[in-house]
């Protein structure tokens, strides 16, 4: 005996279309490589923001090494041994701006965390917000409708 389920076309529409939202909102992790000879002693260094910015540049020793839009983890290895100074800035428009600035004395293999405290978001981006979620819902009622 064989079973079949059918899934009526509405509820495939609804989970692709929720499935699609919820991949636009994930933050993408930044890995990336300290310029300099691969066979020198190094450690890594790992920026971590307390949630997603939208756009974040990391400077090491006055090196732009990396930037990412839309993350909250940036990863640099073959950073340097010794002392080095990590700068972190970000903003675009829909948080205050952010800078920090740390120095770290990364050691041989060393694995270096930063905590980096996310800025606020401004009152445009919440009015921004609001006026998406507005038009998300008319979109999802506009489907529904035409569905059934």
């Amino acid at each position: 005996m064989s079973h079949t389920l059918i899934v009526p076309r509405e509820t495939t529409v609804l989970l692709l279309l929720l499935a699609l939202s919820a991949s636009a909102c994930a933050a993408e992790n930044v890995n990336v490589r300290y310029p300099g000879p691969a066979e020198a002693p190094s450690g890594k260094v790992i920026v971590e923001l307390s949630r997603p910015v939208g756009l974040v540049k990391v400077v090491i020793n006055g090196n732009l090494v990396g930037q990412g839009e839309w993350t909250e983890h940036i990863e640099v290895d073959r950073v340097p041994t010794g002392k080095v100074t990590v700068a972190v800035a970000g903003g675009d428009g829909t948080t205050k701006p952010m800078a920090a600035s740390f120095e770290v004395d990364v050691s041989p293999g060393g694995e270096y965390t930063v905590l980096v405290a996310a800025p606020e978001v401004t009152d445009g981006m919440w009015t921004y917000l609001g006026l998406e979620y507005l038009g998300i819902s008319v979109m999802y009622a506009a489907v529904l409708f035409t569905l059934l």
